[in-house]
């Protein structure tokens, strides 16, 4: 979740070549995602480096989440596979700022959607409103959680969601899903979610 109070993460040229953006977490949940990929996907490509002690949630929907610690400078599980368009928790002990590594996604690219609760992202290098921009057509009765973590000392943000229910239209709005960010989508029958990096018209 980009929480700060700049301008969307937008993706930049590295020295080493590639792009890479920036997103805030907050000290403990964050719920996070993948836009952009890598010579194999795995997780020590896509985010090179974390706080010491931070832990990566990927959800399985067989056998729950699979969890995921940066220990001693690097990941328990380095080579674990994170495509575009998956969805995570993040938790992490302190504030910082997360780098993500990787090749920007073009054109059209799709994920799959179980029914009943998934966690993704946007499958391309993209943000905007979640249909009219992003591509996603829900069906009546779909439903997005989106986390807005805790910030320390604030408590206005006691880290809490925002659910968006589909009914004919978004109520009540449209949720908007930034570079970098991860939500929930319950679906009430299997389908998929194919976004593309040219803009749509709206719907």
């Amino acid at each position: 979740m980009i929480t700060s109070n700049q301008p969307p993460a937008i993706p930049t040229e590295t020295q080493a070549g590639g792009f890479s953006f920036v997103v805030e977490v907050q000290p403990d949940w964050n719920l996070l995602g993948c836009n952009l990929e890598t010579t194999n996907n795995f997780l020590a490509e896509l985010i090179p480096t974390a706080p010491e002690d931070s832990m990566l949630y990927l959800y399985r929907r067989e056998e729950g989440f699979a969890i995921i610690s940066f220990l001693d400078g690097q990941w328990s599980e380095p080579e674990t596979t994170i495509t575009p368009g998956t969805g995570f928790w993040f938790r992490s002990p302190v504030h910082t700022w997360l780098e993500f590594r990787g090749e920007v996604v073009t054109g059209t690219n799709t994920v799959t959607l179980a029914r009943d609760y998934n966690l993704v992202a946007c499958p391309v290098t993209r943000s905007g409103n979640v249909s009219s921009e992003l591509g996603f057509e829900p069906d009546d009765g779909d439903m997005i959680y989106q986390y807005v973590p805790k910030v320390p000392d604030d408590p206005a943000y006691p880290g809490y969601y925002v659910t968006s229910t589909f009914d004919g239209i978004w109520l009540p709005r449209q949720p908007f899903l930034g570079i970098g960010s991860g939500m929930w989508i319950r679906r009430q029958k299997v389908g998929s979610w194919t976004a593309n990096t040219t803009p749509i018209s709206g719907r």
